[in-house]
């Protein structure tokens, strides 16, 4: 009985320490993922022919949110 109180007192203490590591950070930072504007709007403008893209309002997300931009 001693045996199977110890053994369980181990398994939950495990379980709470393996949600608290995964409760770590699980993406990079924000500017891992960006080009810098320019790049992402010829990027979005890439994905599209000219006479659509060309005159398209182009969504780029920033640090406080997104940001429109047109031509």
């Amino acid at each position: 009985m001693k045996t199977f109180v110890l053994v369980l007192v181990f398994l939950i203490a495990s379980l709470d320490a393996a949600a608290i590591w995964a409760q770590g950070p699980k993406y990079p930072p924000l500017s891992e993922y960006h080009d810098g504007p320019e790049a992402e709007i010829a990027l979005a403008r890439s994905a599209a022919p000219e006479n659509v893209s060309g005159c398209a309002t182009v969504k780029i997300l920033t640090a406080s949110g997104t940001r429109s931009l047109s031509r």
